[in-house]
């Protein structure tokens, strides 16, 4: 045997469980610069969120300030407010007038009395729901009738017809048994020109 053979054996590069080492060694190397390379790229996006979550509580934090701040705007005090005035009386306390300058300044025409001879004429108009309740009191009996056959009934057919009557009443009443049909189908029985109130 010569040297050469001798070191060429006992070399660690060549033995098979040598090149396994190296190579699971340089996986972990890639896989730890890989994962060096993703936090590093996680910490700086973490670091813009959180500039631009500071600028936008920058941001919404003076608008708050504005928001809330009250302020105090001194006016001088009014003596009139329109038609209205605030005097005095000999005792020292406020009083409020009517400013009948104002008033006259405005041209606004006095309002007339009425004439005792000038009534208002009044429409007195009468409805009548009666035709109405009559056809709900009707498809109400007509539910209670079919309801009872349904409960009297033996065969099965006869029984799925009164069953579909039914529902058709159920449906026709459920319609009809409320204050805005009542309102659709009044009937205006009376108008009379009246030419006091209340007669």
């Amino acid at each position: 045997m010569s040297i050469t053979n001798i070191a060429g054996a006992v070399s660690p590069a060549t033995t098979p469980k040598a090149k396994e080492i190296n190579d699971t060694s340089s996986l972990d190397r890639k896989i730890e610069q890989l994962k060096n390379k993703r936090i590093t790229n996680i910490e700086k996006h973490i670091a813009q969120l959180e500039q631009q979550k500071g600028q936008e509580s920058r941001n919404t934090s003076s608008n708050d300030i504005k928001k809330r701040v009250d302020t105090y705007e001194a006016q001088p005090p009014q003596q009139s407010a329109g038609v209205y005035q605030v005097t005095h009386d000999e005792n020292g306390r406020r009083i409020i007038q009517v400013d009948e300058s104002c008033e006259t300044a405005q041209g606004q025409p006095k309002a007339k009395p009425q004439d005792e001879s000038e009534k208002p004429n009044i429409v007195k108009t009468t409805v009548n729901t009666d035709k109405v309740d009559k056809e709900i009191e009707k498809l109400k009996q007509t539910q209670t009738q079919l309801e009872q056959k349904i409960a009297a009934a033996k065969e099965p057919k006869e029984k799925e017809k009164l069953e579909a009557q039914l529902a058709q009443v159920n449906a026709e009443l459920k319609a009809k048994d409320n204050d805005t049909y009542r309102q659709q189908h009044m009937e205006i029985t009376e108008q009379k020109v009246v030419s006091k109130v209340g007669e």
